[in-house]
């Protein structure tokens, strides 16, 4: 099979964990004392598509921007594409007990010259990407995919003949999926799906023909569809290609990064048969989730 270049662009999280046993309660009030017995970060976003990538052994380059604070580890990582701003921050810090997430906490500041800057510094680049090169286009709605930015890149990429990979966080978001016309591959989970199917009102009575309908409006050649411990999908050639997984016995799992680790998997084994293909991405993600195939942490 032959050997493509593998570029991610996209929006980075940082996802800080805090592992908590609890201690008792307050003095001041009628709450739950914890004690911290370890902390780390690691790469959410796009970052956990390009750890997962590093997990397979494959190389990746990643265009993405974040804090200033987090310059060194990156250098450590020899990632030269990220641009960093002082005040640009998207973390999300994360509270566990016995592996139970009690509640998270989002902090996100950001100013649109940082995305302004890190668009512009992308298109300066993007004729050093190679012909026929694989393109993930990880959109976690922080503003790296402006339309105008969005078209413009993918009708760059068509011209070079590389092959493009859309993945949109859109459940809590009104999805803006159309900027992302013309792609070859629209991976989501079966959830946005159906958020898509209502903000662009297509009532078809099957979801056969909601496909149908979606890809005339977007011109995308294939579309996957994750549907957890029910397997996957794709739909090609006016057609429903369904995978099963095998039974599972962990009923109870954190399914954090599942959907970035199918995609990257998929991405990897281009040109290798389309069920094999879903197969080995099940499986990558379900390693995952049981913590066999854990994510680096900092």
């Amino acid at each position: 099979m032959r050997k493509r270049n593998n570029i991610i662009i996209g929006d980075l999280i940082i996802d800080k964990n805090y592992l908590l046993e609890l201690s008792g309660k307050s003095a001041e009030f009628n709450a739950k004392k914890y004690k911290l017995n370890k902390n780390n970060f690691s790469l959410g976003g796009a970052g956990m598509v390009f750890s997962a990538f590093k997990k397979l052994d494959i190389n990746v380059k990643f265009f993405t921007i974040s804090s200033n604070k987090y310059r060194d580890i990156f250098n450590k990582l020899q990632q030269k594409n990220i641009l960093f701003g002082k005040e640009f921050v998207i973390e999300k810090k994360r509270l566990w007990q016995n592996k139970k997430l009690l509640f998270q906490v989002n902090n996100i500041k950001y100013k649109e010259d940082d995305i302004k800057k890190f668009q512009n510094s992308f298109l300066k680049k993007i004729n050093t990407i190679k012909n026929e090169s694989n393109i993930l286009l990880c959109d976690y709605r922080y503003g790296v995919f402006s339309k105008m930015f969005t078209k413009k890149i993918i009708t760059i990429f068509k011209k070079k003949k590389c092959e493009l990979y859309v993945d949109q966080q859109s459940t809590s978001v009104d999805p803006d999926i159309k900027k992302f016309k013309y792609s070859n591959y629209l991976i989501l989970n079966l959830k946005e799906y159906n958020k898509i199917f209502k903000i662009y009102k297509i009532e078809e009575n099957s979801f056969l023909k909601k496909l149908t309908k979606l890809q005339k409006m977007l011109s995308i050649n294939y579309f996957v569809i994750k549907k957890g411990a029910n397997g996957c999908s794709i739909f090609k050639d006016g057609k429903i290609l369904n995978v099963t997984v095998t039974k599972r016995k962990n009923k109870k799992v954190n399914t954090i990064g599942a959907g970035d680790y199918f995609l990257s998997a998929f991405v990897t084994n281009r040109g290798k048969n389309v069920k094999d293909r879903l197969k080995f991405s099940n499986n990558y993600a379900y390693l995952k989730i049981i913590g066999k195939n854990k994510v680096k942490t900092f």
